[in-house]
């Protein structure tokens, strides 16, 4: 073998090592986007369902709120009407009165 045959070898050697790295460098950049794409995903999935759990809750909390403000103003709308209703022989005497003024 000559010299010339022995560096055209260790070229096609050097030339096949070099494709067989860029390989093996594209399959692992390959399983870690895989890796990240699959932890991106999940994290995702996690915070829809954390989003959804706090939007549930949120409403829940609304619809307690307004039952409450409902409740307070039924509330105030009796005593309002029981204090109408205990003035009002007085309230239509006073009105039968000034109309008979006129």
């Amino acid at each position: 073998m000559s010299v010339l045959d022995a560096i055209k070898e260790a070229e096609a050697l050097a030339e096949e090592k070099r494709k067989d790295a860029a390989r093996q460098a594209r399959e692992i950049i390959k399983q870690a986007e895989d890796r990240v794409n699959a932890d991106r995903e999940a994290k995702l999935s996690e915070l829809r369902e954390a989003g959804a759990l706090r939007l549930e809750q949120a409403k829940n909390d609304i619809n307690a709120t307004a039952a409450r403000a409902i409740a307070d103003a039924k509330a105030k709308d009796d005593e309002l009407v029981k204090a109408a209703e205990k003035h009002f022989d007085e309230a239509l005497a006073l009105i039968m009165e000034r109309t008979k003024r006129s």
